[in-house]
């Protein structure tokens, strides 16, 4: 989440719109984007290496400054 002087963001039902309200899932408008891969994604291909790659904390660290919330890994 950017904070941009030209968007203005706002409390829905009293809960703001900050990481720590956004990444618990308590504030209600938000959105998730998820990764797929197939389940035979050959080792060491592009997509492999992307998708290991985001797991490390230098991954988590580009996905923070992106202003995306940390990944929450589903299995």
């Amino acid at each position: 989440m950017a904070a941009l002087p030209e968007v203005a963001t706002l409390a829905i039902d009293g809960v703001r719109a900050e990481p720590a309200t956004i990444t618990v899932g308590r504030y209600p408008l938000m959105t998730f984007f998820y990764l797929a891969h197939r389940a035979d994604l050959p080792a060491g291909s592009a997509g492999a290496r992307l998708r290991d790659w985001l797991l490390t904390p230098a991954g988590q660290a580009v996905v923070a400054e992106s202003s995306y919330a940390p990944l929450q890994v589903a299995r």
